[in-house]
């Protein structure tokens, strides 16, 4: 749906457990990008990592940096690309192309959390738009996982199709491909993460889920230009809901994370600043 260069990241989820979390969280699961038919890394875990947390790798202290959001500056939405244009609000319409009506009370219940405070003086969700002139189309079709389209990406994709699949329909799933819908990245790939990785041991344990070397290198190693930070806060935030939780064994410097539940104060204020809220 979008070039490898330009995505968010959406997620294409299947829910297997992580070997090395297995014995004390009862699940996690692997996000694909939406420009692949592919996935990359999500999973569970039970508590977010502090800011200060300061690991011993090695006999020496790694402290890591306080850690904003990323996202695709190239994807934030337009006033003039909403349903409501010259009114100052990107209306979004989002369209349903199935779904109960549990399934889609719990999107526009959920959803709508991203706009609380100041973006929703220039964000807003408009739910069960026809889906002729939709900028968000979301399909509930299950064994497909999560995936969304990033912000404005979603214009390129004909009306014919879905732009957002909700495999795993829960609050933080939906959470975090509105986030996409926004134009945020995932975290861990953020340019100033600082997560320093064993590479061995993570294309080791991603082979086995049947992920290539150059698989892992584009979604896991691979980290965004600076032009991705956001302004005025280019650090990552551990407590992003665009983050993935990643085992301490993955890592050579302590770093682990952890299934974020909710909007962090810093996902708010990056998007506040981006869409000059």
């Amino acid at each position: 749906m979008t070039s490898r260069r330009s995505f968010l990241a959406g997620a294409c989820c299947m829910i297997p457990t992580w070997p090395a979390l297995a014995a004390s969280h009862p699940a996690s699961f692997i996000c694909a990008t939406s420009d692949e038919d592919e996935t990359s890394l999500d999973g569970t875990t039970t508590e977010t990592p502090a800011d200060s947390q300061i690991p011993r790798v090695s006999g020496t202290v790694t402290r890591f940096p306080r850690v904003g959001a990323t996202l695709d500056p190239q994807s934030l939405w337009t006033e003039l690309d909403g349903a409501t244009p010259q009114s100052g609000v990107i209306t979004l319409a989002i369209c349903f192309l199935n779904g109960t009506r549990a399934q889609r009370d719990l999107v526009r219940r959920v959803a709508p959390e991203w706009t609380r405070g100041p973006l929703g003086k220039r964000v807003s969700f408009r739910f069960d738009a026809p889906r002729k002139g939709s900028h968000v189309r979301v399909l509930f079709r299950g064994g497909k996982g999560n995936v969304s389209e990033v912000g404005r990406k979603s214009l390129s994709v004909p009306e014919s199709r879905h732009t957002m699949n909700l495999d795993d329909i829960d609050r933080r799933g939906i959470l975090h491909e509105f986030g996409h819908v926004l134009g945020l990245r995932h975290e861990h790939q953020n340019p100033g993460s600082g997560i320093v990785w064993n590479k061995p041991v993570v294309i080791a344990a991603l082979k086995a889920r049947g992920w290539s070397k150059a698989k892992v290198e584009d979604n896991i190693f691979k980290r965004f230009s600076k032009d991705c930070a956001c302004l005025g806060d280019p650090t990552a935030d551990p407590k992003s809901v665009m983050l993935y939780p990643f085992p301490r064994e993955w890592t050579l410097n302590g770093f682990s994370s952890h299934l974020n539940q909710n909007i962090s104060p810093r996902d708010r204020s990056c998007l506040v600043r981006e869409y000059r809220a």
